[in-house]
């Protein structure tokens, strides 16, 4: 190493890039005052500098965090002249040299603890990215054309579900131009949010396979693959229901960015099939089960015809692969239980065709992989909950009340058969350390499902029975025997199904998304409540408070979850009145409700403060059997 003096290192000429001297960029490090001394040891200019080594430095007995300074600044002056000779095109580049100074990080207690990944997109390690920008940069290339002329080629049903999708993100006040993957959540956030999908919405209905999803998530965080739209929707498909509707209290706080994330990116123009929108229509049909009814059904009209315009095309069962046909298939029947399940759940008109269950059937092969035993019984579930919906059985003849006991017995054979490991006694009995809360919460969602699926069909019967104990309508005694056996029936159901919330309510798996807890609460409570009012009017009160006391459990389940979703203040609200109405009915003294109905005309009262007879309460409860839930 050359040594001068530091007079003679002064009157050195000294080399400057883009007008900044190395005395001024010392200055600006704040090693101003070592500037003579890197003089004196042969660093007098930019040229001599970019050779400095880390033994010279040690020599010239300059500090650890000096050192780091020195290399910050050698490295800004690096990349300054390089983007300076990228923006002259006839200057050649400079050839690319070494950086003798770099070695192995090591490891500093006090270092600033920083992600290799800040300040960039995790899913691709590069520069935060624009997703509107990136698809207007396509169109500009002219590589979007064919995107522009599939996306006026698709069928109406994927139209409409769009349209739908476009009121949503303006619902939810969401700028689709301004959506930035920078924020896009962690590997793992995302992980967890899928993997709380599969543990409820997930394992009741079919959309993906475990494998395939979590396959996904890894392909959509690898930075080798980068960013791609079309698998970034489906893992966001996922993580939405998850997070939204199942997932814990840590999963919450990003629900509501990856619903942002998913309807963003639905709405923008992809390049995917009609039937990836089956299945995407349907989550966001299941995130929309608690905030508006409407746009669920719309949703869901969509994925119907969609699949049903897939298994109708001889083409397309030519041209798939037996494996993959029967996928679709799978995916398609989760889609006709839904539009089935919600239809009886919200006294709606059902959009399912008998034929649909018959669009295809999966052949016999051996080697096909069979689902397990979980999945297989919910699969049957899910189509007697069609055949329910339906409410025409072909192999079912009879008046409407015996076709009720048919599907009755059908679902009570469903229950009786289920493995162990299934039932309901296996949760009660086992362990409390035993099941996992995630299985815990799986196995009890499934049933709460099943008793919702066991009573909705069925509110017809318990309305005409009340139309009938009003006298308002005259029923035959073999009619009115086999509708009061589906009533009590109904009225087990629901008690079981306040029991099973409890057990929810107890372990602190309600969420107030949860779209099967939420609509199987109101069921429950409404014909709980119908049973109350009905025995009052029989002059009966033997089990008034006990209907009351199993009501109040799913009361309580819409009141924790009516402080988010407005669907479940709605109902909270109307049952709510009823319950208090019936329990100041239940407190009046034997006879005094009588003589209080017939002095009602001679009383004056506000509004607010009339107490209402049985009968006015009867006719209230069986308004909310008989209204559709439409919010």
């Amino acid at each position: 190493m050359k040594h001068i003096t530091c007079a003679e290192a002064s009157s050195s000429k000294e080399a400057t890039i883009g007008g900044l001297e190395l005395n001024v960029a010392l200055a600006r490090i704040g090693l101003g005052s070592s500037e003579c001394r890197l003089r004196e040891n042969g660093f007098s200019d930019w040229e001599s500098m970019l050779g400095i080594t880390e033994s010279d430095m040690s020599e010239m007995s300059l500090r650890l965090g000096d050192r780091r300074k020195i290399q910050r600044m050698i490295s800004d002056h690096k990349a300054s002249n390089i983007s300076k000779s990228n923006s002259t095109r006839r200057s050649p580049p400079d050839p690319r040299r070494e950086q003798p100074y770099d070695r192995h990080k090591r490891t500093d207690s006090k270092s600033y603890n920083r992600r290799s990944t800040a300040g960039r997109n995790p899913a691709t390690g590069l520069p935060s990215l624009d997703l509107s920008e990136r698809l207007q940069r396509d169109r500009d290339d002219g590589g979007n054309k064919d995107l522009d002329a599939r996306f006026h080629k698709v069928s109406k049903a994927v139209k409409a579900g769009l349209e739908e999708v476009h009121r949503i993100t303006k619902d939810l006040s969401i700028d689709e131009h301004l959506f930035k993957v920078t924020t896009t959540p962690q590997e793992a956030v995302t992980a967890n949010s899928v993997e709380a999908f599969f543990q409820c919405t997930g394992a009741l209905v079919y959309l993906w396979s475990y494998n395939q999803a979590m396959q996904e998530v890894r392909s959509l965080y690898d930075p080798v693959n980068g960013l791609d739209p079309t698998s970034s929707v489906e893992v966001f498909a996922m993580a939405a229901v998850g997070s939204y509707c199942d997932g814990s209290l840590q999963e919450k706080k990003s629900s509501s960015k990856f619903l942002e994330y998913f309807s963003s990116l639905l709405s923008s123009p992809l390049m995917i099939r009609d039937l990836l929108y089956m299945r995407l229509f349907a989550c966001l049909a299941i995130c929309r089960f608690t905030d508006s009814t409407d746009s669920a059904r719309i949703l869901l009209s969509s994925s119907l015809e969609i699949g049903r315009e897939a298994f109708t095309s001889q083409l397309f069962k030519a041209t798939t692969p037996e494996e993959e046909l029967r996928h679709w298939w799978h995916v398609f029947q989760s889609v006709i239980f839904l539009e089935s399940w919600f239809a009886n759940i919200t006294h709606q008109e059902v959009r399912v065709k008998y034929d649909d269950l018959h669009l295809y059937h999966i052949p016999q092969s051996k080697h096909q992989s069979t689902p397990d035993t979980y999945q297989a019984r919910i699969f049957e579930l899910g189509r007697l909950a069609t055949y329910a919906a339906l409410g025409s059985k072909k192999e079912v003849e009879g008046p409407p009340a015996m076709k009720e006991r048919y599907y009755l017995e059908s679902l009570m054979h469903w229950q009786r058969t289920l493995p162990p490991f299934m039932q309901l006694s296996h949760i009660s009995l086992s362990a409390p350390l035993a099941l996992s809360s995630d299985v815990k919460r799986s196995l009890l969602h499934l049933h709460i499902l099943f008793l919702g699926l066991f009573i909705a069909p069925h509110k017809k019967c318990m309305l005409v029975l009340g139309q009938f104990r009003l006298g308002d309508i005259h029923i035959s005694v073999e009619d009115l025997e086999a509708l009061t056996s589906v009533e009590s029936q109904c009225v087990l159901a629901a008690r079981q199904s306040s029991r099973v919330a409890s057990l929810v309510q107890f372990d602190n798996l309600v969420r107030a998304h949860s779209w099967i807890l939420l609509y199987a609460s109101y069921v429950g409570g409404t014909v709980l409540l119908h049973s109350a009012a009905q025995k009052l009017l029989e002059c009966s009160r033997d089990d008034v408070g006990l209907e009351l006391a199993y009501a109040s459990s799913h009361l309580s389940i819409l009141s924790l979850c009516s402080y988010e979703s407005e669907v479940a203040r709605r109902m909270y609200t109307s049952l709510q009145v009823v319950f208090n109405d019936l329990k100041d009915l239940l407190t009046l003294p034997i006879g005094a409700n009588s003589m209080r109905e017939s002095r009602q005309d001679h009383m004056i009262h506000s509004p607010q403060h009339v107490r209402r007879t049985t009968v006015q309460v009867a006719k209230e409860i069986l308004k909310i059997l008989e209204g559709s839930i439409t919010f």
